[in-house]
């Protein structure tokens, strides 16, 4: 993670106890919870994105059709394709 820094922030009474509440039910500091929960959205937020990039790349008529190609030919080449047997 690297160096920590000190920050402060402001926030109202009822969202601190709140954090307070929730970080002693983790058994986790409130500084451990809030960094915890900052990461945690900077991810999803981050996922987001390259979910937002991959549907646009997908969304592409040339892309769609080259992946139902792609598709079509591993279901043709497939061993079992063509067969009904049950394990």
């Amino acid at each position: 993670m690297g160096h920590t820094h000190k920050i402060a922030i402001s926030m109202d009474g009822e969202l601190l106890q709140s954090i307070d509440s929730a970080a002693k039910r983790r058994n986790v500091s409130r500084s451990r919870f809030i960094r915890d929960a900052i990461e945690k959205a900077l991810k999803k937020e981050r996922n987001q994105e390259i979910t937002d990039i991959l549907n646009g790349v997908f969304a592409q008529p040339a892309a769609l059709a080259e992946q139902r190609r792609i598709a079509e030919e591993m279901i043709t080449a497939s061993p079992l394709s063509g067969e009904n047997e049950e394990w």
